[in-house]
């Protein structure tokens, strides 16, 4: 049964790998039709773009979309139903809470798809300390929602985060939420996320004499009177 199954899987992915790279023929096809030759072809065009959305719209990717939705619009064809129906098959299918999810902004030319993208990723917003965390360790980047949540994360909820012993616990303090000490910015919110990591490193470190050695060891914390 387990075979069979397996079986199964494969036959379903080698089918899928066929349905896309068939889409993203007819995608080719349609915008060589445009940058192909100066014959005047524009309905020919938009009669092609229309119909992968009209047909293929669930399985065709953010950018493409986004290119054929964008040139429709020049031409002044009316867009706003397929923006809406893709909109909620992202939002159906696309998860928005991690806080990279802004990152996708960068590359959309289209106002209203953005528009509407931003609203999934303000809906979407569900950040936990452990996923910022790691995505800070990860990355050199960061984005305002990020700061703007880690600033009002309380002492007490760090402490109890630390003590949840997540995978790569050190790592995500040192390399994720210590990175902002020596951000020199007028905006006190990095200060407050680096005071309140250190507070509750202290607070961690108070409890034994092997986290105390741990903290000053690892994170270079002074704890004179802790």
């Amino acid at each position: 049964m387990r075979d069979r199954n397996g079986f199964r899987d494969i036959i379903s992915q080698k089918n899928n790998e066929a349905k896309i790279s068939r889409l993203e023929e007819r995608i080719q096809q349609a915008w060589s039709i445009y940058h192909g030759s100066f014959v005047d072809n524009k309905d020919t065009f938009i009669e092609a773009l229309v119909s992968i959305l009209d047909c293929e719209l669930n399985d065709v990717d953010v950018r493409s979309f986004d290119s054929m939705i964008s040139i429709l619009q020049d031409f002044n064809y009316p867009v706003e139903s397929y923006i809406k129906k893709y909109s909620e098959i992202l939002g159906a299918t696309r998860d928005f809470s991690d806080a990279r999810s802004r990152m996708i902004l960068r590359d959309i030319r289209s106002k209203p798809l953005r528009e509407k993208i931003n609203e999934l990723i303000e809906g979407g917003k569900n950040h936990t300390i452990d996923e910022v965390a790691e995505a800070l360790m990860k990355s050199n980047g960061w984005d305002s929602d990020v700061i703007d949540y880690l600033s009002q994360v309380s002492v007490e909820e760090l402490v109890g985060w630390m003590k949840s012993n997540p995978i790569e616990l050190i790592d995500k303090i040192r390399y994720g939420l210590l990175k902002f000490s020596n951000v020199q910015s007028s905006d006190p919110k990095y200060s407050i996320i680096t005071e309140n990591v250190t507070a509750a490193l202290k607070i961690i470190a108070s409890e034994n004499d092997f986290n105390r050695f741990r903290i000053e060891n690892m994170f270079g914390i002074k704890l004179d009177g802790v």
